[in-house]
């Protein structure tokens, strides 16, 4: 098949790998995001799909919209047999879905109707699934509710970050791609409608969310700490100082019976935040400047703090952009 890739982030990467690896398909071009800043130094620089596909010589398109005469024109020149997406960015509109000769497929993190949307996957942990998995879909013009070929599941482990759920996605979801590519050439896989009855919605993280509100349930708090990890990380302000939290466990045991966001211990094993019910138990913290580090290292470093007795802005902080 002649086939058109599109996706933007890191995720995207290991699917277009496979379309390179397997040497049967034509790859005619690879769609990404245009280049935008990023880092900590704000650098302008290329998307992880598009580093890849330059490393292997693929002529690379960046659109900023897909809604205007070029782009059509673009579109039906390559003549595509199919186009496959995964994490992408930008809407397809109906005339782009409508011309592949197989139809325009989607790659996306969730067993569908479950979790449509930017963030299925940290959704999915803040909800506290227990299974989660990938589809891949027949794009339609509503958001994720194209028709299910294939899907395979996995289970979310207690320790899972938004980090490890994805990597367990992405090996899963390349055994999913290579098994379907022949049966998609084949049109041999069955197209599945969704339940719409079922549908629950992935919102985009923001990083508003990542603001820790200690009136919260231990439990729920541990969630979001799993579920902002590598990004936007969880995140408190003490004295001041903006803390990103990278892992933390609701406590087993205790109810504190002080005020939500108070340190009630602190040392090698962990620092406990008293929550709205229950403790968290925080594990691997970040100091502004330095690097995450382990409680038992950070209580070992010369800059360690001195927490015990101190308390946790409850919420965000006014000036949110301040302390990003």
């Amino acid at each position: 098949m002649k086939v058109i890739f599109a996706g933007t982030p890191q995720f995207a990467t290991p699917f277009l790998q496979a379309l390179i690896d397997d040497q049967s398909h034509q790859i005619l071009s690879v769609y990404t995001a245009p280049d935008r800043p990023r880092g900590r130094g704000l650098r302008v620089s290329p998307s992880a799909v598009k580093q890849l596909a330059l490393a292997n010589g693929l002529p690379v398109q960046q659109p900023t919209t897909l809604s205007n005469d070029r782009e059509m024109d673009s579109l039906h020149r390559l003549q595509p047999d199919l186009v496959l997406v995964v994490a992408y960015g930008l809407l397809l509109p109906q005339w782009f879905l409508d011309v592949p000769l197989y139809g325009c497929l989607n790659i996306h993190p969730s067993v569908l109707p479950r979790w449509r949307g930017a963030a299925p996957i940290q959704r999915a942990l803040l909800a506290g699934d227990v299974t989660s998995g990938i589809c891949l879909m027949r794009m339609t013009a509503g958001m994720d509710e194209g028709p299910i070929m294939a899907y395979a599941t996995c289970a979310i482990d207690a320790q899972d970050t938004a980090g490890t759920l994805a990597e367990n996605l992405q090996k899963i979801g390349v055994r999913l791609l290579k098994s379907s590519l022949p049966l998609i050439e084949q049109k041999a896989l069955p197209l599945n409608a969704q339940d719409d009855r079922q549908a629950t919605y992935a919102h985009k993280i923001s990083k508003e969310e990542s603001w820790l509100d200690w009136h919260s349930d231990a439990v729920f708090l541990a969630r979001q700490v799993r579920a902002y990890n590598p990004s936007p990380i969880a995140r408190g302000m003490l004295d001041g100082t903006l803390i990103r939290f990278w892992h933390a466990e609701p406590a087993t045991y205790g109810e504190s019976g002080v005020e939500p966001g108070t340190i009630t211990h602190a040392d090698h094993t962990g620092i406990r935040v008293a929550c709205g019910q229950g403790e968290l138990i925080l594990q691997r913290i970040q100091l502004p400047g330095g690097t995450p580090l382990s409680t038992a290292d950070f209580f070992n470093a010369p800059r360690a703090m001195t927490f015990c007795g101190n308390q946790f802005d409850v919420c965000a902080p006014q000036n949110v952009e301040m302390c990003q």
